[in-house]
């Protein structure tokens, strides 16, 4: 195997392996995204949850109690205020999660720029060392065949 065909196999290595990252990295920002989808999905299906228990309480106490209304008023007042309050909360808590998610998605993209960044450098750096080679062989084929031709003009005398 010459010199050319051990760069060629080294070179088709090095880009396997940077294929491999690549891969490797694009699976691991697709599991992210599955799992700050499946938690925005959770938060979201407890929140339903409890309004639609909140709901259900009120309507259950309008409809059984009508002769209590203005204890009822006052308590389901309370109630509300509680799930007022409680929707708040979420609603903060989905901002702040929405606010880091887009966060972690910046600072990936921006790791994802620098690793292409940094791979088109090393591309362009192998490049030059690449045509550095070959013209070093060409040189070192000129001279080896200079070489011979001096030790065949030697053996003829």
């Amino acid at each position: 195997m010459d010199n050319e065909e051990k760069l060629f196999e080294l070179m088709t290595k090095i880009y396997n392996e940077m294929q491999k990252e690549f891969a490797n990295f694009r699976c691991e920002m697709q599991e992210e995204f599955k799992n700050v989808r499946g938690e925005m999905q959770e938060e979201f299906k407890n929140v339903r949850g409890e309004m639609q228990e909140g709901f259900k309480e009120v309507n259950g106490r309008i409809d059984n109690v009508e002769v209590e209304m203005k204890d009822f008023r006052k308590e389901t007042t309370d109630k509300f205020k509680e799930v007022n309050g409680r929707i708040d909360n979420v609603e903060v808590k989905v901002k702040d999660f929405r606010k880091e998610t887009n966060e972690r998605f910046d600072r990936l993209e921006n790791k994802m720029d620098d690793i292409e960044a940094n791979n088109a450098d090393r591309h362009v750096e192998i490049t030059g060392q690449i045509e550095d080679m070959k013209s070093d062989l060409s040189r070192i084929e000129i001279n080896t065949a200079d070489n011979w031709r001096d030790i065949a003009r030697i053996k003829a005398k």
